[in-house]
């Protein structure tokens, strides 16, 4: 006869900070953990994907890359759907906020940092809301810090973190971990392992994942 018990899983979410589709995602990760509750052990990190891996390090205006990008009507169309989707989950985004199309690497530096105080969940959300809510520049290393210390990293700590080459070798080849899983698209969502759900799938769904995964039959 067999039984059921629970088993600790692991979670890496492969995401970059200025897509909208992984901010979503994330509200939804976070309302399938509500749902979850206590029952499962989970731990999880966050992983880096730029979706634009030649940005300029200054960034470039989001107005002419966004046109160049995706043309006018199908700009209107998209934010309506992003506009629409997000508010089932509590999620605003503001796009008139947002000016420019930054690099992000050193933003994957830093969540890719504060893995070692455990803020990466906290810290994610916090730029998140810096870029789809108030349109901050979040290349930049001020804005970074400021980021950081509200997610309860010690900013002088952070600043001088963003202001060396340290972390570099590791985003890359955790970036180059996640192009060898086939991972093309974000967010995505990897289980012990294994690939289990590309973009911004239901709470509902998520929560029913995590928790099969975390079910095993023992003799």
């Amino acid at each position: 006869m067999s039984a059921q018990k629970e088993a600790s899983i692991h979670l890496d979410i492969y995401s970059d900070v200025i897509c909208p589709w992984c901010f979503v995602g994330k509200a939804r990760l976070d309302a399938a953990l509500k749902i979850i509750g206590q029952s499962v052990k989970i731990s999880s990190a966050w992983k880096p994907f730029e979706l634009n891996p030649t940005m300029p390090s200054q960034g470039v205006d989001r107005k002419e890359y966004m046109l160049k990008k995706f043309g006018t009507s199908d700009i209107s169309a998209m934010q309506k759907r992003l506009t629409d989707a997000g508010a089932e989950d509590g999620v605003r985004f503001d796009f008139a906020a947002m000016k420019r199309v930054p690099n992000t690497f050193n933003a994957h530096r830093l969540l890719w940092w504060s893995k070692k105080e455990d803020k990466q969940h906290h810290l994610s959300e916090v730029l998140f809301r810096a870029y789809f809510l108030e349109g901050k520049d979040i290349g930049d290393i001020e804005v970074l810090t400021a980021a950081a210390q509200e997610a309860g990293l010690d900013a002088a700590e952070s600043r001088k973190f963003l202001s060396s080459e340290q972390g570099t070798t590791e985003v890359r080849e955790e970036e180059n971990a996640g192009r060898l899983l086939g991972i093309s698209a974000v967010p995505t969502f990897v289980l012990n392992g294994e690939i289990i759900a590309s973009g911004a799938i239901p709470a509902s769904e998520l929560a029913s994942l995590l928790k099969d995964a975390a079910t095993v039959t023992v003799p």
